[in-house]
């Protein structure tokens, strides 16, 4: 057999090149399929054959090469088109036309709510928060150092102890350079250590538009004078707190410190969070509308209301012992009023009527449980006497014998009321009074259209079924009203103990049934998160 006839040549229709078709027909197919030994004149043929193979399996490999590159060529070009086509695209992607002031109203949503220093690592992880979006390209950065309002929350801690005081405080003078004429909100913290740092010019001369000031940590400090340069410059300041709460410095605070918010014309509102009992500083009284305070002495609580004769907000916890004889104060202002029991202390209440009264949360602590008869009945006098048409009531009572009745007393003063949140656990019992029925001479809390209850032991019960249900079918709320009768329930929360699992079937088909017939109730567990019924 002819050589020529064992491989094919194919010529490429394109460039003319020449590379070997397919394998072509052997010479010696009858030595292929068997094992039998070539005859001597067959060497010769084999011996060409195999030049051939070997020369066409060289072909085979630099073909693939070759076309191997082409093909990495053409992946290569592939990926530069579409990173090309990218770009394009980036160009006309809404990002690129968001206007300046959207993106700034974004940015201004990504930082978190926690900002003070108090809590180092909220702190910095909120810087972080706020130089985020200038580190993302040149037109963020520059829509980042011109929104003001991203820079406006400065901490500064004044101990000589902080790491790095210097970069702290040049820190602190470039937020405040990116400020503008925003308003700004300011903490000045100051830890264990005795000594201080002077605060900067900048930070002083941008007191004018401090609407915010919190004094963390100890203040002790202001005996040093250093927040002196303030005085009569705070024009803008609404709001002051100061909180010792975490602090083991207590220092006196000297009478030039008393006066240094004496002039703060927009000032109102004051918080109070202390491990020392005195309020430390003379303010304008009259013109707060809001004041709260822990840990404060029973004398200082009462003078406080006195003077402050334009007060809406107010609340109180862990009042000091102390024993009053200063005349009835009626508030006429005060509409909203919390008041956390810890300790029997001559209660505030039984010293104050508040006609004006529109919301109430009234709190027992576990270690107030051993007076808790005594402070009931000031809160039920409280009530009696002030007459107010409360709408909104937070109770919270320790667990006695008595409670179901304090609660009832409680409740049969406050005919106006229309929302209820009862905290500790409601019993079955109470839930019977509460029912309402077309026998009753006189209907308890008859103008009631939301309540919040907490349950524990058995959870949802029958008779937690009943008072719903009382509520609820008592017929269109409009007619109702005009008929001076009991509004329709319309909002009901159970906070549950135990899981939802061990309720009888049969109630929470009944709840199922006034789910479905319109009425919002929602169940949640003892980590609030909402279970079905």
């Amino acid at each position: 057999m002819d050589s020529s006839s064992s491989t094919r040549i194919t010529l490429c229709a394109h460039c003319g090149h020449h590379f070997p078709g397919d394998t072509g027909v052997s010479p010696i197919p009858y030595l292929l399929q068997n094992n039998r030994p070539p005859m001597p004149s067959d060497f010769s043929t084999i011996y060409h054959a195999i030049s051939e193979a070997q020369s066409d399996l060289s072909d085979r490999d630099r073909q693939i090469n070759q076309t191997v590159a082409v093909l990495d060529d053409l992946r290569r070009k592939q990926v530069q088109d579409e990173q090309y086509l990218k770009k394009l695209k980036g160009i006309i992607h809404p990002i690129r036309r968001t206007p300046p002031e959207l993106l700034a109203a974004i940015f201004m949503l990504t930082i978190p709510q926690q900002w003070q220093i108090a809590s180092s690592s909220q702190s910095n992880n909120y810087r972080k928060s706020v130089l985020l979006p200038g580190q993302v390209c040149s037109i963020w950065r520059e829509v980042s150092l011109s929104t003001p309002q991203l820079w406006s929350n400065i901490s500064l801690n004044i101990s000589r102890n902080g790491k790095r005081p210097k970069a702290e405080d040049a820190l602190v003078d470039t937020w405040l350079s990116r400020t503008g004429e925003y308003p700004l909100s300011i903490e000045i913290f100051q830890g264990a250590s005795s000594l201080v740092k002077p605060l900067s010019n900048a930070l002083i001369a941008s007191s004018s538009r401090w609407r915010y000031l919190l004094l963390s940590g100890s203040l002790a400090w202001l005996q040093s004078g250093a927040l002196d340069g303030v005085r009569h410059r705070l024009s803008q300041l609404q709001t002051l707190v100061c909180d010792t709460r975490n602090n083991n410095i207590i220092g006196n605070l000297p009478h030039r410190s008393m006066n240094l918010f004496a002039h703060t014309p927009r000032l109102h509102c004051y918080r109070f969070h202390s491990r020392t009992p005195d309020l430390p500083f003379n303010l304008p009284w009259t013109q707060l509308t809001e004041f709260s305070a822990e840990q404060i002495v029973l004398r200082n609580c009462y003078t406080t209301l006195s003077k402050a004769q334009n007060l809406v907000t107010c609340s109180i916890s862990k009042i000091e012992s102390g024993n009053l004889s200063f005349p009835l104060l009626c508030h006429s202002q005060l509409r909203f009023l919390s008041i956390e029991q810890h300790s029997h202390s001559g209660d505030l209440l039984s010293h104050l009527t508040l006609p004006a009264l529109v919301q109430l949360q009234y709190m027992e602590m576990q270690t107030f449980i051993n007076h808790f008869s005594e402070s009931r009945s000031v809160l039920v006098a409280f009530l009696s006497r002030s007459v107010c048409s409360l709408q909104r009531l937070v109770l919270k009572l320790a667990p006695a014998d008595t409670t179901d009745d304090h609660v009832m007393r409680i409740l049969r003063l406050l005919p106006s009321l229309s929302e209820l949140q009862l905290m500790h656990s409601v019993t079955d019992k109470l839930l019977s009074r509460l029912t309402h029925r077309t026998s009753d001479s006189e209907a308890v809390i008859p103008r009631l259209h939301t309540i919040e209850l907490a349950r524990k032991g058995n959870g949802l019960s029958s008779r937690l079924a009943d008072m719903i249900e009382s509520r609820w079918k008592v017929g269109d709320a409009a007619t109702e009203s005009a008929q001076g009768q009991v509004t329709r329930l319309r909002h009901v929360r159970v906070s549950l103990e135990q899981g939802i699992e061990a309720t009888d079937s049969v109630v929470r088909t009944r709840l199922r049934k006034l789910r479905d017939e319109g009425l919002d109730i929602w169940l949640t567990d003892k980590h609030r998160t909402t279970v079905g019924i």
